[in-house]
């Protein structure tokens, strides 16, 4: 059985990784853990909400493309001083999603909004790199030939229905105040809400990834 893409994440991330977010907001590591779940949890809804419906899958699924030979992974602090993940945070919540997705984790968790703003905007690019590399090569559960944009939205949309607990129902809480949609209906394409989030618009793909940065000695 496949790991989770929180897995994959954590697994690449390491001890190390979890240590400099907590020194970057100023906490202990298995806050720091959890604040990264927590982000990973809400991306990866908000990822999944995007493919729903075929324009957002497309441009997520090219997306993709940009983020297969990226690594967010190392010298996490500088990476989370660049404008990549908070890019990628808009285009999948909007200006005012994005907000809100962090207040609700910081109610949450009682970690300040400020700070978990500061996590989503280093992890979003560590969950495209995920998800990436799992198109890059192909999983065995798909043959060996890559994910198509369908396939794609069926590995989000069971990662999404794998989030569990309290999580899950952060996660349905977020969703529901950004989009503005509880029922489930994903029969109809969202048009701008009243967060000011849009499925990937057209003509505006997630940006690329800054160039790879070398590791620091230690890590």
């Amino acid at each position: 059985m496949s790991q989770s893409m929180q897995d994959d994440l954590f697994a690449r991330l390491g001890p190390g990784g979890i240590q400099e977010i907590a020194g970057m907001i100023g906490t202990d590591t298995e806050s720091a853990k959890s604040a990264v779940q927590a982000s990973v949890c809400t991306i990866v809804g908000g990822m999944a909400h995007q493919a729903e419906h075929a324009r957002g899958a497309q441009s997520l699924r090219s997306a993709l493309d940009q983020h297969t030979d990226s690594d967010p992974f190392t010298n996490v602090t500088d990476m989370a001083g660049t404008d990549d993940g908070e890019k990628i945070l808009t285009h999948l919540f909007g200006d005012r999603g994005t907000e809100q997705a962090a207040q609700g984790i910081s109610q949450f968790m009682g970690i300040n909004p400020r700070a978990v703003s500061r996590v989503m905007a280093a992890v979003a690019p560590m969950v495209m790199t995920v998800l990436a590399g799992r198109f890059a090569g192909g999983r065995g559960e798909r043959g060996g030939g890559g994910m198509d944009t369908a396939a794609m939205a069926q590995d989000l949309d069971q990662e999404r229905n794998n989030i569990g607990g309290g999580l899950r129902d952060l996660l349905r809480s977020t969703m529901g105040k950004i989009f503005g949609d509880t029922s489930g209906d994903r029969t109809r394409e969202p048009g701008r809400s009243e967060s000011g989030a849009i499925p990937m618009p057209g003509g505006r793909p997630i940006p690329k990834p800054p160039p790879r940065r070398p590791s620091s000695p230690d890590r």
